[in-house]
């Protein structure tokens, strides 16, 4: 009797001790169940005939669990199945900013704007499948940026079909909650292609020394009116070739990237000074059009050090002249509360701003030169500045802007920052559309404040 009475006692406690475990998270639920059973059935509790039916319902119970559902947070909120076959996670990004503008400017006014307003789901299904939805509702005109979905089977090929930023430019590929300075530089917001439909094959190779993106999209931005039609191929190879070895350059990194198509009566993109005020209207191209860039950044510790080029050329309609723009950029960051720099990733405070426990967040230093070239087309006749005409005209008189630009990152937790820029541009030309227009002339030198608070998860 009191060796029947002892075996019952120690199973009570093992089955007790595996509850736990399983509870905790700790232990296997399934391997702990079927190792509970063979062990039931060593010390004579359990017949091998209720053996087997205890593990057909703990089979079934460990499906049906599989299938349930959980919800958290994991830097953004998510809702996804035990075995994360299925998943999705939610996210928002607001961004208010003010402007100051030189006073007595006669084309802008300092105040406050919304900038964006995004609404963001993501997630997987069975695992190989993903999809993103991003909705802009910030601007004057709802539209919607992100919406493609991919299978990642393997990590050297995956693809992408949708809606999405085609494969050109570090700094447009990187998303605007993790700029050095509030806006992207002049040459990007000149030249690099945005939000389009197509198709994309990605991957890395090479133990992912190398990380290549090509695809095929439709030439005109998604949204964008006075654009019908044509297509691109777009390309961008990515290469650390130190990042095996052990050297403080191991995170360099350098890009390559290209887009080559037609367009039928497509307008290109506005170009804007650091202000971003129109210094150049959107020229309508027709045939071939040509974008090359090249990037390199470098990251350690908590500074980083980045540049880029790119350059275009436009066909136009009626035999007029090509047009052609070009720059570049160089820029640098340091965080001052000695956090980890990590490209297109946030900066996460050691102490959150908490004032009443000592806590004032991260602070981060950033300084950007930056140089915009429009091309002086050729032709017959008398130039024509950008104004009434400048469209259609052959000939048309060119601009360069250099700008200086410093600013300064205030990162209160994770998912909450406040920045402030300044920007000096100079021009080479001055005139009507070719700079800006400040009390009773036009100016060579342009200085302009511009603040944002973001909140992002």
């Amino acid at each position: 009797m009191r060796n029947v009475l002892s075996k019952k006692t120690g199973c009570f406690f093992f089955t007790l001790f595996i509850a736990f475990g399983v509870l905790s998270g700790r232990v296997d639920a399934a391997s702990v169940t079927q190792d509970l059973l063979d062990n039931l059935v060593e010390k004579g509790i359990l017949t091998e005939q209720e053996h087997q039916e205890f593990s057909l319902r703990a089979k079934k119970e460990e499906e049906r669990q599989s299938n349930s559902l959980q919800a958290g947070w994991d830097t953004r909120p998510y809702i996804r199945t035990k075995d994360e076959a299925f998943e999705i996670k939610f996210g928002s990004r607001i961004q208010e900013d003010f402007r100051i503008y030189e006073k007595n400017d006669r084309d802008k006014d300092s105040g406050f704007q919304l900038r964006r307003a995004y609404l963001e789901f993501e997630g997987k299904l069975l695992k190989d499948w993903l999809f993103n939805f991003v909705a802009d509702f910030g601007s004057n005109d709802s539209r919607v940026l992100y919406a493609h979905m991919d299978y990642v089977a393997f990590p050297w090929l995956s693809v992408r079909i949708g809606q999405d930023k085609e494969p050109f430019g570090m700094e447009e590929l990187t998303s605007d909650k993790w700029l050095d300075l509030i806006e992207r530089s002049m040459i990007t917001r000149a030249t690099t292609p945005e939000y389009n439909y197509g198709i994309m094959l990605y991957g890395k190779v090479l133990d992912e020394l190398l990380g290549y993106k090509v695809g095929y999209y439709n030439s005109s931005n998604a949204g964008v009116s006075g654009s019908v039609g044509g297509q691109d191929v777009a390309g961008r190879l990515e290469v650390s070739p130190l990042k095996r070895l052990e050297t403080p350059i191991k995170n360099l990194k350098v890009g390559f990237n290209f887009t080559a198509g037609d367009q039928d009566f497509h307008k290109m993109k506005s170009v804007r000074d650091p202000s971003l005020r129109d210094i150049m209207p959107r020229i309508e191209g027709n045939g071939s059009r040509y974008r090359f860039g090249g990037d390199v950044i470098w990251t350690k510790g908590p500074g980083s050090l980045k540049g880029e080029y790119i350059q275009t050329k436009t066909e136009r309609p009626n035999n007029l002249s090509d047009i052609g723009v070009s720059g570049f950029y160089v820029g640098g960051t340091y965080i001052l509360t000695g956090e980890k720099k990590q490209h297109s990733k946030g900066v996460k405070p050691k102490k959150n701003f908490d004032p009443r426990n000592g806590g004032w967040g991260a602070f981060e230093l950033a300084a950007r030169y930056g140089q915009l070239y429009v091309d002086d087309v050729g032709g017959k006749g008398l130039a024509i500045a950008p104004g009434e005409g400048f469209d259609m005209a052959d000939n048309i008189v060119g601009n360069q802007v250099d700008a200086i630009e410093v600013g300064v990152n205030w990162y209160l937790n994770p998912f909450m920052k406040f920045s402030m820029a300044y920007s000096h541009a100079m021009y080479d030309k001055t005139g009507p559309g070719l700079s800006p227009h400040v009390g009773g002339s036009f100016e060579n030198n342009y200085d302009f404040v511009l603040g944002r608070f973001q909140l992002a998860f």
